[in-house]
């Protein structure tokens, strides 16, 4: 619950009405993996994301994340061989190697507009 002499200040998010925020991480198959403590409104992602232990275990050296391995297709149709997994999220995060946002700027009718699209609509799949 927000401290009362906050309301005006510390619990007012962009909605401009006291909300609280949570990081929520889920699998590919929307199994939720991890719920954050909460956070007051105005406190943004890159804070949450510096405090929330999550994402401290992910970016460490020996976690189970940077040693995941998996492959994908180039346009020619190539295997291409990878290790570190990653989460999808929105453009208002730090750029970790295991975080991957889409594209801020990209031509219309690109590659890049695709792809970011494409990850936009899987980040909010639910």
């Amino acid at each position: 619950q927000c401290p009362a002499a906050s309301l005006h200040s510390t619990c007012k998010g962009k909605d401009k009405v006291p909300t609280l925020a949570f990081e929520v991480d889920c699998s590919h198959s929307k199994k939720i993996m991890h719920v954050s403590q909460y956070f007051w409104g105005t406190i943004n992602d890159k804070t949450i994301s510096r405090v929330d232990p999550v994402f401290e275990k992910m970016n460490r050296e020996d976690s189970v994340i940077k040693r995941m391995r998996w492959t994908s297709w180039d346009r020619e149709g190539s295997v291409q061989r990878h290790q570190g997994g990653y989460f999808i999220c929105d453009g208002g995060y730090h750029k970790w190697s295991t975080l991957m946002p889409p594209y801020k700027h990209q031509l219309p009718v690109s590659a890049l507009e695709a792809w970011s699209k494409h990850v936009e609509t899987v980040r909010k799949d639910g």
